[in-house]
């Protein structure tokens, strides 16, 4: 235990170190929601990443390997291939449109200034944007306490507390300049402590002796389906099993964090050297998660994990260190603060862009004007202080929360990917397509996965039950038909909107 509090001490004490120091460069708004668009390449790339894939990384990948096998690694190709995707499609025209804007801190100011006058598509989208941030920050906070109760024995409303405590208090001293900072500092621990299972098991066991530990696991079919790519549980994997798997890449084209990233973006090189970080520590994370998957099977047992339980494989891995010789003891130390690196950057990400975009687009231009209020920073940290307060009231709601994050992560990104997406490459696009479009995505996500309409003798099943499909690729291409046919079928948009489009195309600011 004593591991495990230096661990928090050291961690926070730099968190906090990062925080203070951002404090002294952030004077406006432009610094507080975008760090006046003079971040790094490696701090674009990396937090970019590192914010919005972190559960993939660290949590849902490796868990699904560890029960299933190697068949559950397809995520790593889609998320690797995702990746390449937006850094080289959506990075540079996106960078061009805030550039070209000015004052554009989020998705919704986006929308707002791409498609013209009108209150319907920002607030439309900042609404979505709020919900499922505050949704995800609220699951992810009550996931890392469960993970850390499990550790330690303590209160996970405790923990919860001081999660949101701390991660407060870092946002509202550096707001974007201090995650960004940080992010470079946590993907280097997150990468640290996926090597250190590796590192460990090449101690702990020979290479006949690992595969004899796995098979003694009980994995189903043995080890050689268990290392199967193409096998999930012992049996073969549909087509439809890979397709979903291989999904999750379109999902990266939605995720608000990364959106801010790009618009944060103040130069070409920045961008072009952003994207080969964010690809590089990508593929680094992805393979190491993929083989501490497998590792983490057989350095657990004789403890099974079944399905349901899974997830605990990273709090019962350190526990299991942790009462070994010091040199474990200390891997168990980098592995919890793996675990505090990933969890503290998607916490900081989702309650700051729900910040900014409630200050920024709800706030700022429809209430706090009226009545002539200029102090943007001191209203902006009492917005992070409410945001905050509504994140810890939702983590005490009684959902497990790794449905929450992932379904959230669905439903935001199936709203916003293809309306991004479009909007960047359609000059034929209109406000009422991005709307229509937007609406459809986020609603046939959430009813794909949750409504159930379907009779199965006595019970009734949700389509992706039903067809064995997740929600991700039907709802993509459902919101893209959309978005095509209204635009189509609606108004063109203005010359002064095509004008704006032809100049980021063609590089003129």
């Amino acid at each position: 235990m004593t591991v495990i509090i230096i661990s928090t001490i050291v961690y926070v004490t730099v968190l906090m170190l990062v925080g203070i120091l951002g404090f002294r460069k952030v004077h406006t708004l432009n610094e507080f929601c975008i760090g006046a668009r003079i971040s790094s390449a490696s701090e674009v790339g990396l937090s970019g990443q590192l914010s919005e894939l972190g559960y993939f990384i660290f949590i849902m990948i490796p868990a699904g390997v560890y029960l299933s096998g190697l068949g559950k690694a397809w995520t790593m190709i889609g998320l690797f291939v995702g990746t390449m995707f937006i850094w080289y499609l959506m990075s540079y025209r996106l960078m061009r449109y805030s550039l070209k804007y000015k004052n554009v801190y989020s998705v919704p100011d986006y929308f707002g200034r791409r498609f013209g006058r009108g209150d319907f598509l920002p607030v439309n989208t900042a609404m979505i944007s709020i919900v499922f941030d505050l949704v995800i920050a609220a699951a992810l906070v009550k996931l890392l306490a469960i993970f850390v109760a499990d550790i330690t024995g303590m209160d996970t409303g405790l923990l919860s507390a001081i999660i949101v405590t701390i991660v407060l208090g870092f946002i509202m001293l550096s707001g974007y300049k201090g995650s960004v900072h940080m992010d470079k500092i946590n993907a280097g621990i997150v990468i640290a402590a996926l090597v250190t299972l590796p590192i460990v098991t090449m101690f702990i066991f020979k290479a006949d002796e690992l595969i004899i530990a796995i098979m003694n696991s009980r994995v189903s079919g043995g080890a050689s389906r268990y290392l199967n790519a193409f096998r999930i549980g012992g049996r073969m994997i549909s087509p439809f099993e890979i397709v979903n798997q291989l999904s999750w890449g379109l999902v990266i084209m939605g995720m608000p964090g990364l959106m801010i990233r790009f618009l944060s973006i103040g130069k070409a090189r920045t961008a072009k050297h952003g994207g080969r970080h964010a690809i590089l520590f990508t593929l680094l994370a992805l393979f190491f998660t993929v083989v501490s998957g497998v590792l983490y099977r057989a350095f657990l047992y004789p403890m099974i994990l079944k399905n349901l339980n899974n997830q605990y494989f990273l709090s019962k891995a350190v526990t299991k260190l942790l009462k070994m010789k010091l040199g474990y003891k200390i891997a168990g130390g980098v592995l919890f603060a793996g675990l505090l690196a990933v969890f503290v950057s998607m916490i900081v990400n989702a309650i700051h862009n729900a910040c900014i975009v409630s200050y920024c687009t709800i706030m700022r231009p429809r209430v706090l004007r009226k009545f002539r209020i200029k102090k943007n920073i001191k209203a902006l940290r009492i917005t992070a202080f409410v945001t905050a307060g509504a994140v810890f009231g939702l983590s005490f709601i009684d959902i497990d929360p790794m449905l929450i994050i992932e379904s959230s992560i669905i439903v935001v990104a199936a709203a916003f990917g293809p309306c991004v997406m479009l909007s960047l490459y359609s000059k034929r696009m209109n406000k009422y397509g991005a709307s229509a479009g937007m609406i459809t995505g986020a609603l046939f996500a959430f009813l794909w996965r949750f409504g159930s309409f379907f009779k199965d003798g006595a019970e009734t099943i949700d389509m992706e039950e039903l067809t064995g499909l997740s929600p991700i690729l039907p709802a993509f291409v459902l919101s893209t038909l959309v978005i095509i046919i209204v635009s189509y079928l609606t108004p063109d948009v203005s010359e002064e909107i095509k004008k704006d489009y032809d100049d980021v195309k063609n590089r003129i600011m």
